[in-house]
């Protein structure tokens, strides 16, 4: 007596229902990474939409009358609208973890900076000198001994920034970043003010630390 098909589909159960249960699982979990991409999702959206706006003439030359009106129109209608809103979701999502990682990066960013210009409060008069002869000379670069202390603890801080390659035996350039450069020359709370800058004594400090760095210099090239 030939079996009916409730009879084969219990007689095969135990092996093929579960595979032909896991299939649609599968199915599913694979479809948004192979399917749900936003450019292809913005793809088959623009499609849609020219289908439903394409002229009855070249609808019917191409073979796609159905879809162009009709139930055949209501159901294209519904898949553009659904990419799309498939394509917003995901661009927003995209967008908006970028913009997290951005807001982080930058607040990172943020506190790491505020650290180094609070040093400046705490400078010696060593260290206090270098900058201000930058400040004097109107240049951010200065060449100064690599293992002098007050150029260390300067790097160290944050407040000066090694160069890498180059630079002679004795003598290398050290550059003031340039948010601190434009922190130490505030307009009305600047680090050496203008009348300060001009003031004799001054003027004579900072000429003496320029003539030191010069013999350093001859004596980096004449060793």
């Amino acid at each position: 007596m030939p079996q009916t098909l409730p009879t084969r589909v219990s007689a095969l159960s135990p092996k093929v229902l579960p595979v032909l249960a896991q299939r649609p699982v599968r199915l599913l979990s694979a479809m948004p990474s192979r399917f749900f991409k936003p450019r292809i999702l913005l793809s088959l959206g623009f499609l849609g939409l020219l289908v439903l706006f394409l002229p009855q003439a070249i609808a019917l030359q191409f073979g796609i009358l159905p879809l162009h009106k009709g139930l055949g129109r209501s159901w294209v209608g519904g898949m553009t609208l659904a990419c799309f809103t498939f394509w917003l979701v995901q661009t927003g999502e995209v967008l908006a973890r970028q913009g997290h990682f951005a807001y982080a990066r930058w607040r990172q960013v943020s506190a790491t900076r505020h650290a180094v210009l609070e040093a400046i409060h705490g400078l010696s008069s060593e260290e206090r000198l270098i900058l201000g002869y930058c400040l004097w000379r109107h240049q951010r670069t200065v060449f100064l001994d690599p293992s002098d202390p007050a150029a260390l603890v300067l790097t160290h801080k944050g407040l000066l920034v090694r160069a890498e390659g180059t630079g002679g035996g004795l003598m290398w350039p050290f550059t003031v970043p340039y948010f601190v450069w434009r922190y130490l020359q505030r307009p009305g709370r600047e680090f050496l003010p203008p009348s300060r800058r001009e003031h004799p004594q001054t003027q004579r400090v900072f000429e003496e630390f320029e003539r030191s760095l010069s013999f350093a210099s001859l004596e980096d090239i004449f060793v």
